[in-house]
């Protein structure tokens, strides 16, 4: 097992561990947190998630975004890539072959990634230079390689959203790893670029 695969299953395990009420008040706090930061808050479309075993929940996040009146996208699995389709309070959302829930695949409703202003990700490590370790399929990676190779575009600024004990020391990286722009934790905020 290499050093990534043994990260992955061991702050997996960790958040397995994690409580329902230790996911809310994290959760709450980043919510709290990025509601009033600059990105948040210039940033008109928005790509979130549906939060799964344990992750940091966006939820609040995006009915503050839904409040004042921001366009939200949810990731739909398609093939080897994440196309976003619209997301609203109204929308049905149908779990997928990975029992992630997403919103119906209707191309007209879908935004290029290179068209959102803010994507939130999901993870399982980071580290402070925005080395993102995921789930493992590279989904994220996929669809948005067209930041790697080129100077960095203002948009999508990528955001992991992650609890401070995933943080790691260093990530082995690979050639096909798109890094965040940053990440935030209950605890604070790791800018990369």
């Amino acid at each position: 097992m290499n050093t990534r695969q043994s990260s992955r299953k061991k702050l997996q395990q960790l958040r397995t561990k994690i409580t329902l009420s230790e996911q809310k008040i994290a959760s709450a706090i980043i919510t709290e947190q990025l509601s009033h930061q600059p990105i948040f808050l210039r940033s008109q479309t928005i790509a979130s998630y549906q939060a799964i075993q344990h992750e940091i929940n966006p939820s609040a996040l995006i009915y503050k975004a839904w409040q004042i009146n921001k366009n939200c996208y949810l990731p739909v699995l398609q093939g080897q890539k994440l196309l976003f389709c619209a997301y609203q309070a109204d929308t049905l959302l149908k779990k997928n072959h990975l029992n992630i829930p997403e919103p119906p695949l209707a191309l007209d409703t879908c935004i290029s990634p290179g068209d959102i202003d803010l994507v939130l990700v999901p993870l399982v490590g980071f580290t402070e230079r925005g080395q993102r370790l995921g789930m493992g399929g590279g989904f994220y990676d996929r669809s948005f390689a067209f930041l790697l190779n080129s100077p960095r575009p203002a948009r999508p600024f990528l955001l992991g959203l992650a609890y401070e004990w995933q943080k790691l020391a260093a990530l082995t990286e690979k050639n096909w790893d798109v890094p965040l722009n940053a990440v935030i934790t209950e605890k604070q905020i790791y800018y990369a670029y």
